[in-house]
């Protein structure tokens, strides 16, 4: 038994998964009074795992937390898995020892959702979900047009990322991830990668320390072809970094985004640990 902890429910014995993979499953209820349960989970180093959330009644808003053993909060997500539920992805964990799950509900303690969930620690990679059958693993032989956009324009165009079967996990530590979706080669998107911070104090020290570069088909993009600007979302001071994506032509268009961390950045709610954050896009075109 790998999972196990000071959450209420019951473990339930599961079998192997697909190929080499096993898991764990737990079952329990949140509540107004409960509405937090922490899950230990023990790993080696470099091993991959992913962790799923599923409302089973009543109606709860799954959000998951990912904690190391120093209480540092290395991945969080609330709708990830889609219906409202949560999942963390492939993510790759550093080093051996006890990690923390805590199954929540969106807006923890001033959150109202409620019921029953299942939560699912699945060891060992997955490969990506498609929307269609023959979506995956379609051979990047494709073209896309890269152009600039305005800011004042980026609303006429739908997101890049609104076509990803499931969305990049939002961790603290350098990985790389890989999403997979479908375009419609008809259609223009506009890609934009953002980093947010509490103030903006805060984002203009962060953004000293953040690189960013775009590629498409394996060639990078003029820098001077990204949009930058800043806005507020919210409670929170966004940097964007947009492109116009269109023409698209061939089977399958691989992108990538790096975010490039030189020193440790605190957007004032957690520390990422410095390096290269990779976000791959297997993008199929119909």
């Amino acid at each position: 038994q790998r999972l196990y902890g000071a959450g209420t429910g019951t473990v339930v014995p599961s079998g192997p998964a697909t190929g080499d993979e096993s898991s764990s499953e737990v079952q329990a209820q949140i509540t107004d009074d409960e509405f937090v349960h922490f899950w230990d989970f023990d790993v080696q180093a470099g091993e991959t795992i992913t962790i799923e959330m599923e409302e089973l009644n009543g109606g709860l808003d799954p959000l998951l937390i990912l904690i190391d053993a120093n209480n540092n909060v290395l991945a969080y997500d609330d709708d990830g898995a889609g219906d409202f539920n949560a999942q963390l992805r492939n993510i790759s964990l550093p080093e051996t020892g006890t990690y923390t799950v805590a199954a929540t509900r969106y807006e923890q303690a001033q959150g109202y959702t409620t019921g029953e969930y299942r939560l699912v620690i699945t060891y060992g990679a997955l490969p990506d979900p498609t929307a269609q059958p023959g979506a995956a693993n379609v051979p990047g032989d494709g073209s896309v047009q890269v152009s600039s956009v305005s800011a004042s324009s980026m609303s006429q165009y739908p997101a890049l990322d609104s076509v990803l079967n499931t969305g990049f996990a939002d961790v603290s530590r350098p990985q790389v991830q890989e999403a997979s979706g479908t375009v419609d080669r008809s259609q223009s998107y506009v890609w934009d990668l953002t980093w947010c911070a509490a103030n903006q104090e805060t984002l203009t020290t962060n953004l000293q320390l953040i690189d960013v570069r775009l590629s498409a088909g394996g060639q990078p993009i003029d820098p001077g072809t990204i949009t930058t600007f800043q806005d507020t979302s919210g409670q929170l001071v966004c940097a964007h970094h947009a492109v116009l994506l269109s023409g698209w032509s061939g089977q399958g268009v691989d992108l990538e985004a790096t975010l490039s961390l030189r020193d440790a950045v605190f957007d004032g709610f957690k520390v990422y640990s410095p390096g290269d954050y990779v976000y791959r896009y297997h993008l199929a075109v119909q």
